[in-house]
């Protein structure tokens, strides 16, 4: 019964109440510190594949989840090298976790703020760079087709690894596609906007060998479809003026309409 007493009345000690808030604070503070340095120094190698969509694969990466490099990766079937990200925790606040990033193609550069949002779709801000065209697609690639692409995009927004919305422009320079020229074509603007079930990109030359107007629009499912017109300029080479006329009579404008459909 006495030491019942004893343990009651230290337990209304005040010096005893204020060790234990004490101790309790220093454990909670310890604990705090403890998850603190351990989120900051995550491993990127572990982290990465909790975030990066499939589609996305990274090699030889150091560093941690909010500040790290790759030597080099892959972004569809897209190579490329000297990845480096920085954590942008701003961005928390409008749920999503966003990463400036810096990487080189083969040849150019790129540069965006990358988020990832809470449904799962992979957004690109702010990105600029300039790349050649058969990084965009093998199918350029496949067909000979070469240009210089540099871009300045507001935002691209990707779910299920096919874009959803695109936002900013594109120059295209020094064009050239072996079907219809030896030579050089010219170069051309395109302007990208997005409208509700379509991705529509407008183009116009800007120089060159041939005057091309027309809109390339990219479906939800995957289908698209490039229509326009062209002509070609004085300084043409002949086998152009040859490839144009099998697209039929042109107009009042000494413009030939042009259409072509398929799938990404």
């Amino acid at each position: 019964m006495r030491q019942y007493r004893r343990s009651c009345e230290l337990n209304r000690d005040p010096a005893v109440l204020k060790a234990r808030f004490l101790i309790k604070r220093y454990i909670l503070v310890g604990f705090c510190v403890f998850i603190t340095v351990l989120i900051l120094s995550f491993p990127a190698k572990i982290a990465y594949r909790w975030f990066i969509p499939e589609s996305v694969l990274l090699g030889h990466i150091s560093g941690t989840i909010w500040k790290g490099n790759a030597l080099q990766g892959m972004v569809g079937k897209a190579y490329i090298r000297d990845i480096s990200w920085n954590f942008k925790p701003s961005d928390i606040l409008r749920g999503r976790l966003t990463f400036n990033t810096a990487s080189k193609p083969a040849s150019g550069s790129i540069y965006s703020d990358v988020s990832l949002g809470y449904n799962g779709t992979l957004i690109l801000s702010d990105l600029s760079g300039n790349v050649p065209l058969d990084v965009v697609h093998l199918i350029f690639k496949r067909n000979g087709i070469r240009a210089d692409l540099s871009f300045n995009f507001d935002q691209i927004a990707i779910a299920n690894e096919f874009p959803v919305t695109v936002a900013g422009t594109m120059q295209i320079g020094n064009l050239y596609i072996p079907d219809l020229s030896a030579g050089v074509l010219g170069n051309l603007s395109v302007n990208f906007v997005t409208e509700r079930d379509a991705i529509k990109a407008d183009f116009q030359d800007l120089s060159g060998v041939l005057q091309v107007i027309g809109t390339l629009s990219i479906l939800k499912n995957g289908n698209y479809s490039l229509v326009g017109q062209v002509a070609a300029r004085r300084g043409a080479t002949p086998s152009i003026g040859q490839q144009l006329r099998l697209l039929g009579s042109p107009n009042e404008n000494g413009l030939r309409e042009f259409r072509f459909e398929g799938q990404l």
